[in-house]
């Protein structure tokens, strides 16, 4: 799992930084999380673009995590070469939003269908799913289960548990990575995932599988563990909103 930081501000305008948005890569997969202020040149930064997404993912409703979502879903639809469907999950409301955005596009995508009637003959395709607190969905390979955070007054928002297959084994990368996005693993005292809102006595991480080629008969191993008993109460409790 690959995690890239496309911009870490806040409301206030930084000319260091861009406003928040997350490029998850894994399993083949690239997932863009929330869409900040000059998102879609961060991610040519990154080395990919819209039209390269599996998804997106909207934590929130905040203005600051939404004010280029609209650059997001025409340069998608531009750069497409045939109808492409570009799907946005998030919270309850995401859908108005979304076709509020593409409201305020109208005159914009009929300018450019009539200026372009012979290679782009389609308006944008967008699905938006909305979930909620103990959803689940999958987005190819990666799994993600949907659990409650609280950010008040915004009602409701989202975080979400990633289900994904490491390519590398480095230690502390999902804790450190995590973090770095200001979301360390719940129960991580070493990289600030204590809250007294959410007890949890160690790092909420866990290894569902584990496979290796074994260094002498060179044939592969594999161990598979169920979720322990602490960790199913506690996805339990989000799920429920405690």
């Amino acid at each position: 799992m690959d995690i890239t930081l496309l911009g870490t501000g806040s409301p206030l305008p930084d000319p260091r930084r861009g406003g928040p948005a997350t490029l998850v890569r894994t399993s083949g997969h690239q997932i863009l999380v929330d869409a900040g202020r000059a998102v879609v040149m961060r991610l040519a930064g990154a080395g990919t673009l819209p039209v390269m997404l599996n998804a997106v993912l909207i934590t929130h409703l905040h203005s600051d995590h939404l004010t280029d979502l609209n650059d997001v879903i025409t340069t998608h639809w531009v750069m497409s070469q045939q109808p492409t469907t570009l799907t946005i999950y998030g919270p309850p409301r995401t859908n108005e939003v979304v076709q509020a955005t593409l409201a305020a596009l109208a005159p914009d995508i009929s300018y450019r269908l009539a200026h372009h009637q012979d290679t782009l003959t389609w308006k944008p395709q967008v699905e938006v799913i909305e979930v909620t607190p103990g959803d689940q969905f999958s987005i190819g390979p990666v799994q993600v289960k949907v659990a409650e955070t609280h950010h008040r007054p915004v009602e409701p928002t989202v975080a979400s548990l990633v289900r994904c297959e490491l390519e590398t084994g480095r230690t502390h990368q999902i804790r450190v990575h995590l973090a770095a996005i200001g979301h360390p693993v719940v129960g991580d005292a070493t990289y600030g995932g204590v809250r007294a809102a959410l007890p949890f006595g160690r790092p909420a991480l866990h290894a569902a599988r584990l496979s290796f080629s074994h260094p002498t008969s060179h044939t592969e191993v594999e161990f598979e563990s169920p979720l322990p008993d602490d960790m199913t109460r506690l996805l339990a409790s989000l799920s429920e909103g405690d």
